[in-house]
């Protein structure tokens, strides 16, 4: 630490505050950078991130990085920029929220030879998790390097950019997201068995780019049983019984298939639903199993018209010969 009278370090420290504040805006609340109201000789900086739950999951264990390139000078003689050192930041298992779980990158600053302003654009490294959102804005460390009469002092502030540059007080946060699958059974028809057991499938597959961390669960009350080796389910569905699986991460997509029952006399529709991409919604599919069939009453319907005239020929001979009996006994 560089040693200095006490109103001369209270000066050098409020004059430097004031060119950091001219020189880069106003820092944002997103990026929150620890930084002391007085600065002098600051050796490193740390860098929230905030990680968040979207939907109903559970996250996997994830580790973050942030890299850093080779930096500028902006203002000054040095023609070389001593690198910076980023810590990575991991999160247990079950980390991610709804309302945001914060942990902290920490930039270790180099010590430098030379004054002037040094740049260091940082970049958070694109994981390849399934259903994790990575941070997509850069961010701008810029240290300015002060000479006094003991030496050099070092202070560092850091704001986030768009992709043209200019400065931002927003950026994109880290997401994991993921949700439910439900498959319901309908049976219908005059015939249809309510009791019936439909044996079901379903097979998930993660993205070709991502590494899935397969840890979806039956919920409770469902009778299916899930491999995760396989990632797939099977299960039989009554009448008004659902098998529900959790923890399905976005981009993990899903088949519903249902055995052939054209045998036993039903016809089988899906709700279009059966097959899809899941997403941040939980999503419900239900399928269908009719079995109608004309009821034998006994009689031939398409004889009917004849049957009936036979009856009307014959009752219409009973009365004639009632009628002319009558007429012989007068």
């Amino acid at each position: 630490m560089i040693k200095m009278n006490s109103m001369k370090k209270k000066l050098l420290a409020l004059g430097l505050t004031a060119v950091m504040a001219l020189g880069m805006g106003s820092m944002t609340q997103a990026v929150d950078v620890d930084v002391p109201d007085v600065v002098v000789d600051q050796d490193s900086v740390t860098i929230t991130k905030e990680y968040n739950l979207v939907g109903e999951g559970s996250s996997p264990e994830e580790t973050f990085k942030l890299t850093s390139d080779a930096g500028t000078v902006k203002d000054g003689d040095a023609t070389t920029v001593p690198a910076i050192t980023i810590s990575d930041l991991h999160f247990d298992k079950g980390a991610a929220t709804a309302d945001g779980k914060k942990g902290k990158f920490t930039v270790t600053l180099p010590t430098y030879t030379q004054t002037g302003v040094y740049e260091y654009t940082l970049k958070e490294k694109d994981g390849e998790t399934a259903g994790v959102t990575y941070r997509a804005d850069s961010m701008k460390l810029v240290v300015t390097v002060v000479n006094d009469d003991n030496g050099l002092a070092r202070i560092a502030a850091v704001h986030t950019e768009k992709e043209d540059g200019t400065k931002s007080d927003t950026f994109t946060e880290n997401t994991y997201t993921a949700n439910s699958l439900s498959v319901s059974k309908k049976v219908t028809g005059n015939l249809g068995d309510k009791n019936k057991e439909f044996s079901f499938t379903v097979t998930f597959e993660g993205p070709a780019d991502k590494t899935w961390y397969d840890e979806i669960t039956v919920a409770d009350g469902s009778t299916a049983t899930y491999n995760n080796a396989t990632h797939t389910a099977t299960f039989t569905l009554k009448d008004g019984a659902t098998a529900t699986f959790d923890n399905i991460p976005a981009g993990v997509t899903y088949t519903v298939v249902e055995d052939d029952y054209k045998a036993k006399g039903y016809t089988t529709t899906y709700d279009g639903k059966e097959t899809g991409t899941m997403g941040a919604e939980a999503i419900k599919t239900t399928v269908t199993n009719n079995k109608e069939k004309d009821v034998d009453t006994g009689i031939y319907l398409d004889n009917l018209p004849y049957i009936l005239m036979l009856a009307v020929v014959v009752i219409a001979a009973a009365a004639f010969v009632i009628s002319r009996k009558r007429r012989v006994e007068l």
